[in-house]
């Protein structure tokens, strides 16, 4: 009898697994974009958008043409913002009602308090499926004091110094890529300097 009783909460166990592995199976949502293709955006330099192309955008018509998606938070966004920009916390950058704004045809632009933040929000953003994402180099302080007060050309191409990643060594496409492969990739350049005055 116990042998019995035995045998069927097994199976019972087995059966509640079964059915929560089909459960998530059916209910969890894949990403929409393979490692590789990842890998191409994140490496993209067309994906940043710097000071003086913004500064050309808010000066002409073209600024229909695009979503200003800040992602620093709520009480940062309320203290100061550039005008027309939208709302989306980083944290919440996936929830239901912040992909409505990343649907829309037009290009977005993120904006944060350090560009890597904006990097990290627009890789998750590509690796979930979605398009047309930039990264607005910078900061969004800088932003404020070399564009919109002021613009300032020598800032024209300011990119904040952040670190720089090898993605390949981080993520990997089957065994293609190897830490060692990744090392070896690096390049030493030296430059000769003469003259003076």
């Amino acid at each position: 009898m116990a042998i019995k009783n035995l045998n069927n909460s097994a199976f019972l166990f087995f059966l509640v697994i079964i059915l929560a592995l089909v459960f998530h199976w059916f209910t969890t949502k894949s990403y929409k974009t393979n490692k590789k293709d990842v890998l191409n955006e994140i490496t993209n330099e067309s994906s940043i958008m710097p000071f003086a192309e913004l500064n050309d955008i808010i000066n002409s018509e073209r600024i229909k043409d695009f979503i200003f998606v800040d992602i620093r938070t709520e009480e940062e966004f309320e203290e100061g913002h550039i005008e027309g920009s939208v709302n989306v916390p980083f944290n919440d950058i996936l929830s239901k009602k912040s992909k409505k704004v990343f649907k829309k045809d037009k290009t977005k632009v993120i904006i944060a308090n350090k560009e890597s933040d904006a990097h990290v929000a627009r890789t998750t953003l590509v690796g979930n499926g979605f398009e047309n994402i930039l990264v607005l180099s910078g900061n969004y302080s800088m932003v404020i004091k070399h564009v919109i007060e002021k613009f300032n050309p020598a800032y024209g191409y300011y990119s904040e110094d952040k670190a720089k990643f090898d993605y390949p060594r981080y993520i990997r496409i089957g065994s293609s890529v190897s830490s060692s492969d990744a090392a070896s990739t690096t390049k030493e350049t030296k430059i000769t300097v003469s003259g003076g005055c």
